[in-house]
């Protein structure tokens, strides 16, 4: 290039700093190729005609360097310049490299414009390695004329049993035929839906293609028949995704209306799952039958959540009657606390009246529909003489609702050695979701039970409290618990009290070790104090990840002008960590860094970009440099 100069990586961070647009056009044009490309990345960052003008004479200079062409189509693609669409197509056939660059790729599916389809489309087919990148630009464009032509392309891109052609490409295709959601495609899906032949991911990635797509449009139920053998397929997601595209179709509806009582299993649990999606009042005696007559539970269960979103009186009395069915009984549970109205005093009045699984089912029902009336009449399902089903339903309730009152008689079941463990570690969690303070020496007392449910729920229940000195010590002490489960939920628990917990996390981490080490520094971390910053920094150098980019990130998130010599050690850093994981702490720093108001903290970043240490946290350094630029609003 005539007039070549070389500028350091400063003077361009000057210019963006400042805003002069002129500057970096001038570097654009005259400079080494690795300087005018981050003069190209901070011109796009800047925005405006001048700089678009700029990026686009580079992009159009036929013997530019390939780097800096394949930098300027990024900046272009992030500017959404329409002008640069016939250039950046021109520029995928470059006689001077064997593939077009994934920036120019991505550029097309940046700026959005319809034209560049076709070009994109018939790079699919020869293969081409970059076949995700032009896929996901033919669906950031968005534009329906795609449809034909990938339809075309898609039987050569399909597996072939010779293995010329991978899985993974066709599925692909047919995910984006779904992204794009035009009911020109619902045929060519609905084959493959049903094409044994096909591996299972394809023809799962097909049936969620459908559900993408308004079939009511342009397909009817017609280009569907090919899906209706999927019903019986062994993979719930597609036989489901199948029937719920059926019902959205009268011709489908019908079809599943009439297959409601199909000798497959399968093909029923199907149907019923179809026909709820729709809600008609109509399908109900249907479903009534499936749930109460059915051999097979999987169509029960699929019955029960299918009256449920149909909904009303009669929806109720079924569901009622269904709670007797120890089979599906959770299912049932659910479905009646999903109503609508919800069936609140018909519940009520089975906590006294029905049956122990209908007295277990209102429990859990009206715990999950929130209603505080049931709190009293719960409250006497709690003593022994009671079946252990509804007394774990009504603790779980309790603890749902939120009843204080109930802080006592679930402490006392807690304590109770007597009580089975099972109900013991739900009232530990009921008593969390309470937030009663009274029951704090109970669950510490709990963490040393030699049931693991029972510690390991008293733990997670700790954390829900407000947090005193001796929950503190007694969930520090149960980090070295024998069972990792209570160990992650003591150390969790400890997090949520924040900076109460902060001494407690500086003495675990003396003996620390392992997944436990890096969790603590995780902590620390987040609720860590100016005082804290020579053990952060002293991690970071020190530490493997991810415990490193912790400290990096708890030393960045004080925001104070006493951790800019820190940072600055990280983002220079010493070699041993040089060679780990340098762009991940680097660029942690760097952000920490132009997050502080302070000159030096402005100083370092530059003087990091002017650096020869190599672009690996260039990413965060062209970052940082354009968060000092928007704070100081220079022009």
């Amino acid at each position: 290039m005539p007039g070549l100069i070389v500028v350091p990586q400063a003077d361009v961070a000057l210019m963006r700093f400042y805003q002069d647009v002129d500057g970096l056009c001038r570097i654009l044009e005259r400079a080494d190729r690795y300087t005018a490309a981050y003069a190209a990345e901070f011109l796009a960052d800047i925005g405006g005609p001048t700089a678009a003008d700029a990026l686009l004479r580079c992009l159009r200079d036929p013997a530019e360097d390939r780097l800096l062409v394949a930098a300027v189509a990024r900046c272009l693609g992030q500017l959404g310049e329409r002008r640069a669409v016939p250039d950046l197509i021109a520029a995928l056939h470059r006689d001077d490299w064997s593939f077009p660059p994934d920036e120019v790729i991505r550029a097309l599916g940046d700026v959005g414009d319809p034209r560049a389809v076709q070009p994109l489309l018939d790079m699919l087919i020869p293969y081409t390695p970059q076949w995700r990148e032009v896929l996901e630009a033919i669906v950031r464009i968005g534009d329906a004329s795609a449809v034909p032509g990938l339809l075309a392309a898609l039987w050569d891109l399909l597996p072939r049993a010779d293995g010329s052609s991978g899985d993974a490409l066709g599925t692909e295709a047919v995910r984006t035929l779904g992204r794009l959601g035009s009911p020109r495609a619902a045929g060519a899906l609905a084959f493959l839906v049903a094409s044994s032949a096909m591996p299972s991911g394809l023809r799962r990635a097909a049936a969620e293609a459908l559900r993408q797509i308004d079939v009511t449009i342009a397909s009817g139920y017609g280009r569907l028949t090919f899906a209706e053998a999927a019903l019986s397929d062994p993979d719930q997601r597609i036989s489901e995704a199948i029937a719920e595209v059926l019902s959205s179709t009268p011709g489908g509806l019908q079809r599943l209306r009439w297959s409601v009582s199909n000798a497959d299993p399968a093909v029923r649990r199907s149907v019923c799952h179809g026909l709820g999606t729709e809600g008609d009042p109509e399908d109900l005696p249907a479903l009534r039958i499936r749930l109460s007559e059915d051999a097979n539970p999987t169509v029960r269960r699929a019955a029960a959540h299918a009256i449920a979103r149909i909904g009303g009186h009669e929806a109720m009395a079924a569901l009622v009657e269904a709670l007797g069915d120890g089979e599906i009984h959770e299912d049932v549970t659910h479905a009646l606390a999903a109503l609508q109205p919800p069936p609140a005093a018909r519940l009520l009045t089975l906590l006294t009246d029905g049956t122990d699984q209908q007295r277990h089912g209102a429990a859990t029902a009206l715990g999950l529909l929130g209603d505080r009336r049931a709190a009293p009449k719960l409250l006497g399902l709690l003593p022994d003489a009671t079946a252990l089903l509804v007394r774990t339903a009504a603790v779980d309730a309790l603890g749902r609702l939120r009843h204080l009152p109930a802080a006592t008689p679930l402490i006392g079941l807690l304590t109770d050695p007597e009580t089975p463990g099972s109900l013991r570690a739900r009232a530990a969690c009921a008593l969390g979701r309470l937030g009663a303070p009274e029951a704090e020496p109970a669950l510490r007392a709990a963490l040393g039970e030699p049931i693991e449910s029972i510690r390991l729920r008293a733990a997670e229940a700790l954390g829900m409290l407000p947090g005193s000195p001796q929950a503190v010590d007694s969930l520090a002490q149960a980090t070295t618990d024998r069972s990792r489960d209570v160990q992650a939920a003591a150390l969790q628990a400890l997090g949520n009290f924040g900076a109460t917990a902060r001494p407690a996390l500086r003495t675990l981490l003396a003996t620390a070790e392992g997944w436990l080490r890096s969790d603590v520094v995780s902590l620390l971390a987040q609720c860590a104090d100016i005082d804290d910053l020579d053990t952060l920094t002293a991690i970071a150098i020190e530490d493997d990840m991810p415990a490193g980019r912790h400290a990096v990130d708890g030393i960045a998130r004080l925001r104070d002008p006493r951790t800019i010599n820190a940072l600055r050690r990280i983002v220079e850093g010493p070699e041993e960590l040089g060679c780990r994981f340098p762009g991940d702490l680097r660029g942690a720093a760097l952000r920490g860094l132009s997050r502080i108001d302070d000159p030096a903290a402005a100083r370092a970043v530059l003087e990091y970009y002017m650096s020869d240490v190599g672009d690996v946290a260039h990413g965060a350094a062209r970052e940082a440099v354009n968060t000092l630029a928007g704070r100081t609003g220079s022009t």
